[in-house]
């Protein structure tokens, strides 16, 4: 995949921030827009280029692609947060997993419900998927199958995914549109789409930053370098000497953001 189609696939990633636009991306041109000392331990990035970090405190900070902080959330009673990947700009999902909470946030960070799991019969999951039917998808440890449960808490898929098979609980769940993401904690990525149709599998050491049908990037924080994959190929594009010593990063139309090993939280504008 030559570096103009890699453009356009960031386009398509980012096409919910400026329609049609084609963000530079020229790694090198890179350079370190600001830094906060916000001891983050996760970061991830929205259609609208807003950035959320979660900090060794547990708190939830919102950052504006310029790196301001806009607003904090903190909840001291419910343990760590996982985020979760949810296509609405006005609402911020959080799943406590030591307490099987989902907590809804406004685009503001102010708290507008809490969901029980144990409301829908759920008793100890890892993590959850939240599609934007508003139905919460889950692997099923015991029978090691995935299940979708609607609004009403009824059942509406229960299916075996055998790519998921050897897995003893699944890393993450992502949903977009009608096509959810089952990553494993042997690495395992896996698409299906809404009626439980496993589109392909695939493994891959990095940490997911963004997708767009079957076009993925990746960030491998050991090798320093972004991975393009889709079915038939993969590349990479290791970053530059200024770049290194991320542990995360997440994509804005003007650059990129990321935490370092320090834990500060990097804003990377293109010249």
């Amino acid at each position: 995949m030559h570096c103009s189609n890699l453009i356009l696939f960031f386009a398509f990633a980012l096409n919910s921030v400026v329609l049609n636009a084609q963000p530079d991306l020229r790694l090198d041109s890179l350079f370190l827009f600001r830094s906060l000392p916000l001891h983050a331990q996760s970061l991830y990035t929205d259609g609208k280029n807003q950035i959320y970090v979660i900090t060794n405190k547990n708190e939830i900070i919102l950052l504006n692609p310029v790196g301001e902080i806009v607003q904090k959330y903190s909840n001291n009673y419910l343990g760590t947060p996982q985020f979760i990947y949810f296509q609405n700009p006005l609402q911020v999902l959080l799943f406590y997993p030591d307490f099987q909470t989902l907590v809804t946030l406004d685009r503001s960070l102010t708290e507008l419900n809490r969901i029980l799991l144990v409301s829908y019969g759920l008793y100890h999951v890892n993590t959850i998927g939240y599609s934007p039917d508003k139905s919460i998808w889950y692997l099923d440890e015991t029978s090691g199958r995935i299940k979708k449960i609607n609004q009403s808490g009824n059942i509406e898929l229960d299916i075996a995914v055998s790519p998921l098979s050897g897995s003893k609980k699944l890393r993450e769940i992502r949903a977009r549109k009608n096509e959810i993401l089952f990553v494993s904690d042997l690495n395992e990525y896996t698409l299906m789409n809404s009626f439980g149709v496993i589109l392909f599998s695939k493994k891959n050491e990095g940490n997911l930053i963004d997708w767009n049908e079957k076009d993925f990037l990746f960030f491998d924080s050991l090798a320093q370098k972004i991975i393009y994959w889709n079915e038939n190929e993969v590349e990479n594009f290791p970053l530059p000497g200024n770049l290194t010593s991320l542990n995360k990063i997440g994509l804005i139309s003007d650059g990129l953001t990321g935490i370092n090993q320090s834990g500060e939280v990097l804003v990377y504008h293109y010249k």
